[in-house]
């Protein structure tokens, strides 16, 4: 059974860290399309390979890293792992509860931009949300600090 956990924790790392990549460093390309309907379809495939990528990827390797802390009869109490839950919590809540709501709030005024070329571009100020900003980079870093962690104890 550890071996079946071990499996699918590494297979929900490379779905959640394959997309984490692209998604991470191709929002801000997106953003400054300078073609508004290029930039339309550019944002809805990062926010497409966020929903299909990241949000399943994070649950997967929550459940799979608890299913294999429990085969493998890892306690809580163990610093590193304890680091990685407690992380990967103050990372997660705030990035499933902000960056969804932003992503759409920058897609919808792409969109409207995208309706009237002349009229003046919305997205950068829609965009510039400082939160969302700040939760997409501690999420980033939390993500390899967690990595590390995981790579770190396994030796």
């Amino acid at each position: 059974m550890e071996l079946a956990f071990r499996l699918l924790h590494v297979l929900s790392a490379v779905i959640f860290f394959g997309g984490l990549i692209p998604v991470h460093f191709l929002y801000p390309v997106a953003l400054r399309q300078s073609d508004r309907g290029a930039r339309v379809g550019a944002l809805r495939v990062v926010l497409l390979a966020s929903r299909v990528f990241l949000s399943p990827g994070s649950i997967l390797l929550l459940i799979t890293g608890f299913g294999l802390a429990g085969t493998a009869h890892a306690s809580l109490r163990q610093p590193w792992l304890l680091a990685a839950v407690v992380l990967y919590l103050l990372a997660a809540i705030p990035t499933m509860a902000i960056l969804p709501r932003h992503g759409r709030a920058v897609l919808k005024a792409a969109e409207e931009a995208a309706k009237n070329p002349t009229a003046p571009d919305p997205v950068p100020a829609v965009a510039a949300n400082p939160l969302a900003a700040a939760v997409r980079m501690f999420s980033f870093i939390a993500a390899w600090i967690i990595l590390g962690l995981m790579v770190w104890h396994s030796r």
